[in-house]
Order: structure tokens, then C-alpha cells, then sequence
């Protein structure tokens, strides 16, 4: 089952050097582990609630390619010039809804 992986954050303005050095890698690391990013964007419509600026959503194949792209030591490795860039946000697993079951 495809799980996504979703996320939603805002960036500290001074630091926007270190986040573009997560930008940088991320595709990279993220395709190497099976992932494809279907959404990656500050240029959301807010429709309901209080959303952070930058939205990005990632499919894999599994949960199980989810967690070793996250656990892994390339994802680790640049996984803090984003978080330490970051002002508010969160970051979910999400497992693909299947209306057949």
C-alpha cells in the first residue's frame, strides 16, 4: 500500500541559507530511496485553518520506504537544515486510502 508522506512548515527568514542547502539534496535522496515528490509549494490557498507556508507532499510504495528514507543516514544527514530552518510545522506518514477494503 502507497503511503505519503506530508508535511507543512513555515521557514525562519534568516535562515534561508541552511534551508536551501536542504533543497539541494532532498530530490536526490528522495528518489534514491523510491520516492516521488508530488508536491512541493509556498504557493498554497488556504482554504480551512491556519496552514505554514510551504506544503509538500512525497509517495512511496510502502510505509516501509517511507521510514527507511527517513531513517536513513543520506535523509539524516540533511534532514536538520530543514527542521533547524524551520519555525512551526509537522511532518505525517499517511497511508493511501483504498475505497476496496
Amino acid at each position: 500500500m502507497k503511503c505519503y508522506v506530508i508535511t507543512n512548515y513555515s521557514i525562519d527568514p534568516s535562515k534561508l541559507d541552511e534551508y536551501s542547502g536542504y533543497l539541494k539534496e532532498v530530490a536526490k535522496v528522495t528518489a534514491k530511496y523510491g520516492g516521488r515528490i508530488l508536491v512541493a509549494s509556498q504557493d498554497n490557498q488556504n482554504v480551512e485553518g491556519s496552514p505554514e507556508a510551504i506544503t509538500a507532499v512525497i509517495e512511496f510504495d510502502s510505509k516501509e520506504n517511507a521510514e527507511r528514507w527517513y531513517a536513513s543516514k543520506e535523509y539524516t544527514a540533511i534532514k536538520d537544515l530543514r527542521t533547524n530552518a524551520t519555525k512551526a510545522g509537522w511532518l505525517i506518514f499517511a497511508d493511501e486510502f483504498d475505497l476496496s477494503h
